[in-house]
């Protein structure tokens, strides 16, 4: 559902319940590249979490869709590396 107001739950979850970071390297880098991805899109992340085996975002409507227009440099970064 995508409608004024929304208020999206997005998950990220490693297969088989397994871990979605390799170590806490891998676990800064991922929050360090998140930090410059969400001001570069403009967009309000309300809440997270990272778990070992999850990672859940409260994110709002997207003003452009995912899959339309552009991607920034930041995000194809941030898909390229996860």
């Amino acid at each position: 559902m995508d409608a004024p107001g929304v208020i999206h739950h997005v998950i990220i979850r490693g297969i088989e319940k397994g871990a979605i970071f390799r170590d806490q390297a891998d676990r800064e880098d991922f929050i360090r590249r998140l930090e410059a991805l969400i001001p570069e899109t403009q967009t309000r992340c309300y809440a997270w979490v990272l778990m070992r085996n999850h990672a859940d975002f409260l994110l709002p409507q997207w003003s452009v869709p995912p899959g339309k227009g552009e991607r920034s440099a930041a995000a194809n970064d941030f898909l390229i590396e996860h």
